[in-house]
């Protein structure tokens, strides 16, 4: 009796091997199918720097937002080629001027609010200078002075320039 219990163990064991090992060959075989579909529809390139926003989503990250004015576009684009970051834009026409909203991806954060903080320290650096057109404005009053000072001595002196 022991022995006829053993044999319906031992057979019933061999059986769900099979099954097991069966039902794991189709699943792979299902799985590299699907792989190869996959291949086949999206070449697998990663791109970095500026893209386009489908092409951001496909990274399968979280993205993240920031809207930037249309001055600002291509001082942000050199900061973030800088930091490294992935961003896509896309413009906003229905605001005058228009508004363009920057898509990242959300890991990035922290490398996106450092260049922002650069690119905010660089701004009001630039705004602390003056301007090289005022400058030009100060050294031709300057030079007009200077001009009429000579002339005035030069008709003092009684000679004509």
């Amino acid at each position: 009796m022991q022995d006829e219990i053993n044999d319906k163990v031992i057979a019933l064991s061999t059986q769900a091997v099979k099954f097991g090992a069966a039902e794991m060959k189709s699943m792979i075989r299902r799985f590299l199918e699907l792989d190869k579909e996959q291949k086949l529809n999206d070449t697998g390139t990663i791109y970095h720097g500026k893209q386009t926003l489908t092409d951001l989503k496909k990274q399968n990250e979280g993205l993240s937002s920031v809207e930037i004015t249309d001055g600002n576009i291509k001082s942000f684009e050199k900061i973030a080629r800088k930091f490294d970051i992935d961003f896509a834009l896309k413009r906003d026409s229905s605001v005058q001027p228009p508004l363009y909203i920057a898509f990242f991806k959300a890991k990035d954060m922290n490398l996106m609010n450092s260049a922002f903080r650069q690119y905010t320290a660089q701004d009001f650096k630039a705004l602390e200078k003056p301007s090289i057109r005022v400058k030009l404005a100060s050294l031709m009053a300057q030079v007009k002075k200077q001009l009429e000072k000579v002339k005035q001595k030069s008709k003092d002196r009684g000679q004509e320039l």
